[in-house]
């Protein structure tokens, strides 16, 4: 049943970054355990975000950011002579740099991981730079048949936008609101009922910040007493406690309904896509979720995509995450799979399919790529 903002109505839901800001569709996305994805579109810049029960397992943009070779050296798990020979090296066997640097010992498998969990983490906060004039579409479903290996919680991405892209008109907006009314912690452990501070942590919140919420832990305090007690500047403060009330870690008291809505994501008004607009490929969703109209958009697009692109990975990825995308996306988007309802599509998925198979071939069988070459 749908909820009085529309929750459960939420596939094809669509908005402005103006109406909606990103950080508010975060939010609601988390704290509703939602699957699906969030398509971003803008002039000469587009993303999209694929989340499995409230978290985030991948992230792409156009034009592209925070490749995965960068993310290591920038980490600093490998230096600058080593990226570069990995780079060459990579190159000229036609391999993922990642492949050759666990290969050879730069890296581990454990790190190649968190490398990974980084690079979503950097890519929704590129989105954080895309205008407010951003067109946003979330169609809720599984991204994929079967439980991701990696999956990052979205509260620490969410708050390093919010303090990197400070949304100062709406933290002024909703803390007006609040006015002298006290604040208080809004969420118990359901084990021992004591306060939840998991948002410390996985908000990766600084000592200074994290103190505000045990303040109000421990009793409930105005706005003005919490600026008094910290040292942190005022509106250092007000962020943190707009990142806490968005998050429904924090609540004011007496308040009928939250001072920041995220189901506003639900109720924004709608916004076609224009004729002009570029695509962007609903890779990690199935055609059930996209209808016959956003199927023949990517059906458009192939001749566009390259290889890594049609998987839904970065260029480079490794033939491990190349074979995974693969068979998540033809459960997916087999043909025998289709349902009635989208007969009409049928050359389309079709065109698709094969298309998602030629890549993947393309990828793990170097003997294929002359082949593939003199086919185009």
């Amino acid at each position: 049943m749908p909820s009085r903002s529309g929750v459960r109505a939420s596939i094809g839901a669509t908005g402005t970054l103006s109406h909606v800001p990103l950080s508010l569709a975060l939010v609601h996305v988390r704290n509703k355990r939602l699957s699906g994805v969030l398509e971003l579109t803008a002039t000469g810049r587009c993303g999209w975000a694929a989340f499995w029960r409230g978290q985030a397992v991948s992230v792409m943009t156009t034009p592209p950011v925070a490749r995965c070779a960068t993310v290591v050296y920038e980490l600093g798990l490998i230096d600058a002579k080593t990226l570069d020979a990995t780079t060459t090296a990579a190159a000229l066997a036609q391999r993922p740099p990642m492949d050759l640097l666990v290969e050879r010992g730069a890296i581990t498998p454990a790190q190649r991981d968190l490398v990974l969990m980084e690079q979503v983490r950097r890519r929704i906060l590129n989105l954080f730079t895309l205008p407010l004039s951003t067109v946003f579409t979330f169609r809720e479903g599984r991204p994929s048949m079967s439980e991701p290996s990696i999956v990052v919680d979205l509260l620490a991405p969410v708050w390093r936008g919010l303090r990197d892209f400070p949304p100062t008109a709406r933290v002024d907006e909703a803390l007006a609101h609040v006015g002298d009314r006290p604040l208080r912690f809004a969420r118990r452990e359901p084990a021992t009922r004591e306060p939840d501070f998991a948002v410390i942590e996985r908000g990766e919140l600084s000592s200074a910040e994290a103190d505000l919420y045990e303040q109000l832990a421990r009793r409930p305090m105005t706005l003005g007493a919490l600026r008094a007690h910290s040292r942190l500047s005022t509106r250092h403060v007000d962020l943190v406690v707009y990142f806490l009330l968005i998050t429904r870690y924090v609540e004011v008291v007496g308040a009928e309904r939250p001072v920041v809505p995220s189901s506003d994501m639900w109720i924004a008004p709608p916004h076609a896509r224009s004729a002009g607009e570029a695509f962007v490929p609903n890779i990690a969703v199935g055609p059930e979720l996209m209808g016959v109209a956003a199927i023949r958009r990517r059906a458009e697009s192939l001749t566009t995509e390259s290889p890594c692109a049609a998987l839904g990975l970065d260029e480079g990825a490794s033939t491990e995450a190349v074979r995974a995308a693969y068979f998540r996306l033809a459960k997916l988007w087999h043909p025998d799979r289709l349902p009635h309802t989208l007969e009409a599509a049928r050359p389309e998925v079709e065109r698709i399919y094969a298309h998602m198979t030629a890549a993947h071939r393309w990828l793990t069988d170097p003997e294929a790529r002359p082949a593939s070459r003199r086919s185009r």
